[in-house]
């Protein structure tokens, strides 16, 4: 594995390398089937009304891909909802190098304010341990009512 690890804007111009990578790990079980990558296309337009109320031009600023030294796209970090739920995909054998860097870029792009707190929600299957052990080492704890919802305050 080679590093630095490069974080990049997303644009609709790689949407289909976006939907392979999706389709990659949908088809090694790494994902939820929830995020087929359909997902990701209709995203645009049941989302983005969302953003729009919020003053929010665009969700898909609120995507990033992560690239080795190679290009290969290894890693998607995502907020698809209008309250900054932010999403980790990884490919395995980048998994550990790049949850810290994912959770890191969330914690400043990702968040919103509410009652003038710093607050951002993660989606963690109940499973995947290292991301849990690795929100709780940021502070995050379960949100009540949602099982697989982790909530920090940025501003602890």
């Amino acid at each position: 594995m080679t590093s630095p690890l490069n974080v990049c804007e997303y644009n609709s111009d790689v949407f289909k390398e976006v939907e392979r990578f999706f389709d990659s790990l949908f088809k090694q079980k790494t994902v939820d089937a929830c995020w087929h990558p359909r997902r990701f296309e209709y995203a645009r337009y049941l989302v983005k009304p969302l953003f729009e109320k919020r003053g929010i031009t665009d969700w898909e600023d609120h995507v990033s891909l992560w690239r080795d030294d190679d290009g290969k796209l290894v890693g998607v970090a995502l907020s698809e909802a209008a309250d900054f739920n932010s999403f980790f995909f990884t490919s395995s054998e980048y998994r550990y190098a790049l949850l810290k860097q994912m959770l890191e870029w969330a914690m400043e792009t990702n968040y919103c304010l509410e009652n003038g707190r710093k607050k951002m929600t993660c989606w963690a299957d109940q499973e995947d341990n290292m991301l849990i052990m690795l929100l709780k080492e940021y502070g995050f704890d379960k949100d009540i009512g949602q099982e697989y919802l982790l909530v920090g305050d940025l501003n602890q």
